[in-house]
């Protein structure tokens, strides 16, 4: 049995409602993870870059680690550029994603890292913040296609571009009932809960067995 991932804490990651924003003029997209380029780092950028020549009224914004000593680290230089000349407000680091996840709209993660479900993905989810990310291992058990997010190809920053455009398209209706079937599918899936309900089977087929042997041996 292959666990769906560790799950989040579905009381800690609740739905902030627009209500308890405050207003904002321009549709903000985030990611979020360590700063490394097969995070999708460059098409990040490349997105954020062609919705400010085309004078968007959006904000591309960075949060996470600097991770010098990867070997596929992306240099803090050329983050501080990037913040520098409008393209990405890079947010720096925290210990705490909440504050910034509940004020963006979108949750970004272009990734072809090749890992499992990416915790940051759960979050997002959990908290009802549509998400963009690609269809690759990990990050596509997270997203039903057009239902609580969009896939995209990874390596693509074109086709990423083309899902923000199709979400910047939508009525503010239509993200906030995307986000929420984020949170309904973390829900049925991802709670904790279940992850530790998983464990606790586990043991205790184990602990039935070993008894059964110990009963079996006497």
């Amino acid at each position: 049995f292959v666990l769906p991932s560790e799950g989040v804490n579905i009381i800690e990651y609740q739905p902030v409602f627009e209500s308890e924003l405050p207003y904002k003029a321009r549709l903000k997209f985030l990611y979020a993870g360590r700063v490394v380029w097969s995070k999708g780092v460059k098409e990040f950028y490349q997105a954020a870059q062609y919705f400010k020549q085309i004078g968007a009224k959006v904000d591309f914004e960075m949060l996470g680690f600097i991770v010098p000593e990867h070997p596929d680290a992306v240099s803090f230089n050329l983050i501080q550029k990037w913040h520098k000349d409008g393209t990405i407000n890079y947010l720096g680091e925290t210990e705490d994603v909440r504050q910034y996840l509940k004020n963006t709209d979108c949750l970004v993660l272009p990734s072809y890292f090749g890992e499992a479900v990416p915790r940051i993905l759960l979050e997002g989810a959990s908290m009802g913040i549509p998400i963009i990310t690609t269809d690759f291992v990990g990050c596509r058990d997270v997203v039903d296609d057009g239902v609580n997010g969009f896939l995209c190809e990874a390596r693509n920053a074109e086709d990423l571009i083309n899902k923000i455009e199709v979400f910047l398209s939508m009525n503010k209706i239509d993200r906030f009932e995307m986000g929420m079937e984020g949170r309904k599918k973390v829900l049925r899936e991802f709670d904790e809960a279940i992850i530790i309900r998983h464990y606790l089977s586990a043991l205790n087929r184990y602990i039935d067995i070993k008894k059964l042997q110990r009963t079996t041996n006497t």
